[in-house]
């Protein structure tokens, strides 16, 4: 375990450990992101457009309580 302590004036964490737990972890995410399915502009766009009729019906619904 690598536990030095790094100069804050150029790293964001305290610890070498912490910077490379932080580096495993975002290397993991990448290589997900990777090999995830892609989702289209026009699914997207309407599954967004679902959830922002969901918020407004919720909003509505709030408001009339």
């Amino acid at each position: 375990m690598n536990t030095a302590t790094l100069d804050n004036r150029i790293s964001e964490f305290d610890t070498q450990q912490q910077a490379d737990d932080y580096e495993a972890w975002l290397k993991k995410k990448i290589e997900e992101a990777r090999v995830s399915p892609t989702v289209s502009h026009e699914e997207a766009r309407v599954h967004f457009a679902a959830k922002r009729t969901e918020r407004i019906v919720k909003l509505k619904n709030a408001a009339a309580s």
